[in-house]
Order: structure tokens, then C-alpha cells, then sequence
């Protein structure tokens, strides 16, 4: 597609600058810069929120829509302006987050997000991530379809292979966000990302998590299946612990039943991103018996039995 290419070759964060040249190439770029930067500033949005902030804009910004807000669990980033034609019309906001510590490159860059809502004239809404280290590097190249049909939560995973040949830490995290327009008008979009993180030799490392655990934390390694332990201990009285496994986003419900039937618990009953998980069911007024658990998450169903002995 030609805007496409004609995007690539004016993004600033969509590349690898070199460090080697002559005094004059080092003034050359300088200057550039300083112009760049003095073009940013004068497009520049509003405060950060969350650690992010808007720092550049490709159309007619209007600095009373393009904002972003931290919403319970997750953060919304509006694109709202005026299409500018460059082999389409479109318009793109790029936001940036930066670490106090700088995390490693990860094998695996993945962000979770969904469309919100938008113009009636888009096209399409695209979202791409960069990553700059503290030598000025950058690197991209990592762009996806947001399915602006679906309003539920979106994942996305990019190879950082590559990334990794020459870059080994990063400073600076960039999400953009492209709306393409079939013709020139006012447009806007709302998009959602709930989360941010890097798989690195089976390790998850969140880099934001958004409504929840800012900065960086490690998680629960990659978990290849669905799975349903046996409780413990069991036999138990009046406490016993129940351990399940999902491998992905997905809604999951864990309740307890009696011999007949009857529902006794709910215990878990709420999306839940992949990883290792621990209920503690407590069985306080209840009579002692054999009792029925079931885990229910999507398609998957698993029961097991556990034994109540007072």
C-alpha cells in the first residue's frame, strides 16, 4: 500500500541510526533533529497519563480530543483530528513511555487492546510498538490490523529476533496508532490497550498493566495448556486450595457442587489473562461429604471430586 511506504520513510522511530560519520554528517543530523523536534513541540498534547505522553502527531491535531485517560483496567488513547494525504488519508498519534531501568529485549513484544469506537468513515485502524535504546536507536517495523468489527480484546505478538542482533536494553516504549480514511475529513478513534509486556525464554515480563501493576514485574511463566489440579490438601477441613492453568486470555468460572447437583460456591467467575492460578474455597457451613468441582474456561471443561471430613 502507498501510504505505507510513504509513512515509513518520514517516521522518525522507524529505523536504526547510525552512530559512524564525519563531523559534517554529525551537524547534518543534528540539525535535523533540532527542526524535528521544534515540529513536535509545536504538535506536542497533553500531559502524561499513566507515564504516557503524546509526542507526535501526523495531521491536524485537535488538542482537545487527541488525549489519553486511565480507565479501571485499562488505558484509552484517542485519535482524533484532520486526514492529511500522503498516499492516503490517514492520521497517526504516537505516544512514549520511559524506564527508569531499562528492561532487556524480549524474544516476544506483545500488546493486548481492542477498538472502542470511532468514525463511521474509517477504513482501518492500525497499531504498531517501537522501542529506542539509550544510544538513539530505534527500531519498528512491528504493525497490525486492529479488526475495528470486534470490540473485545485484541493480542498482538511481534518476533524481536532481529531486534536483538543489535540492541540488548531499551529506554523508551512507543505505541502508534494509525486511523486511515478513504477521503479527507474530521475523523477520530478510541482504542484500548489493557496491557504491554515481553516474553523472554518462557518468562513474561509486564511493562504495563494498565488499571493494575505499573512499571515492570515478572509473572507467571508461559503455560502450554488448560489444566485442573486436584485440590490440597484432600481430604481438608475447613480450607482446601484449588490450582488451574490457562493458556490464554479467556473467561473462566470455578465452582463447587454437592453430591445432588446443588451449587455450594462460586470461586472464580471473570476473564483471566494466561498464567498459574490459586483459589482458596472454604467450606465453612457446610456438612462433611464428597463435594464436585468444576472448571469452565471457554470450550474447555474439566470436574474433579474432593472430600470434606469434619
Amino acid at each position: 500500500m502507498k501510504l505505507v511506504s510513504k509513512m515509513i520513510s518520514h517516521n522518525v522511530y522507524y529505523r536504526k541510526q547510525t552512530r559512524k560519520g564525519g563531523v559534517m554528517k554529525t551537524l547534518i543530523v543534528c540539525l535535523i533533529i533540532l527542526l524535528c523536534s521544534s515540529k513536535l513541540r509545536a504538535q506536542e498534547g497533553p500531559a502524561s497519563v499513566n507515564s504516557w505522553s503524546l509526542i507526535g502527531f501526523l495531521g491536524n491535531i485537535d488538542s482537545l480530543n487527541t488525549k489519553s485517560s486511565l480507565m479501571k483496567s485499562f488505558q484509552l488513547f484517542v485519535n482524533y483530528g484532520t486526514t492529511e494525504k500522503n498516499g492516503g488519508w490517514f492520521i497517526q498519534s504516537e505516544w512514549v513511555k520511559t524506564f527508569s531501568q531499562c528492561p532487556i529485549v524480549p524474544d516476544t513484544l506483545a500488546v493486548r487492546c481492542k477498538f472502542v469506537n470511532g468514525s463511521q468513515n474509517i477504513s482501518e485502524i492500525r497499531v504498531r510498538i517501537a522501542i529506542q535504546d539509550s544510544n538513539t536507536d530505534f527500531f519498528s517495523g512491528y504493525e497490525s490490523n486492529i479488526n475495528i468489527n470486534d470490540t473485545s480484546w485484541q493480542i498482538f505478538k511481534w518476533d524481536m529476533s532481529y531486534v536483538k542482533t543489535f540492541m540488548t536494553k531499551f529506554l523508551k516504549l512507543y505505541l502508534v496508532f494509525l486511523t486511515i480514511t478513504p477521503d479527507s475529513t474530521y475523523t477520530g478513534s478510541q482504542i484500548g490497550v489493557s496491557r504491554l509486556w515481553g516474553i523472554n525464554n518462557g518468562d513474561t515480563t509486564i511493562y504495563d498493566n494498565f488499571g493494575g501493576t505499573t512499571g515492570i514485574s515478572k509473572i507467571q511463566p508461559q503455560v502450554n495448556g488448560f489444566e485442573l489440579k486436584q485440590n490440597y490438601p484432600n481430604p481438608f477441613n475447613p480450607t482446601s486450595t484449588i490450582s488451574y492453568a490457562v493458556p490464554k486470555t479467556v473467561f473462566v468460572t470455578l465452582k463447587v457442587y454437592d453430591v445432588l447437583g446443588k451449587e455450594v460456591a462460586t470461586l472464580v467467575n471473570e476473564e483471566k489473562p494466561a498464567g498459574n492460578y490459586n483459589s482458596r474455597f472454604d467450606s465453612s457451613g457446610l456438612a462433611s461429604g464428597m463435594y464436585i468441582y468444576r472448571l469452565t474456561a471457554g470450550a474447555y471443561t474439566e470436574t474433579k471430586k474432593m472430600i470434606l471430613m469434619k
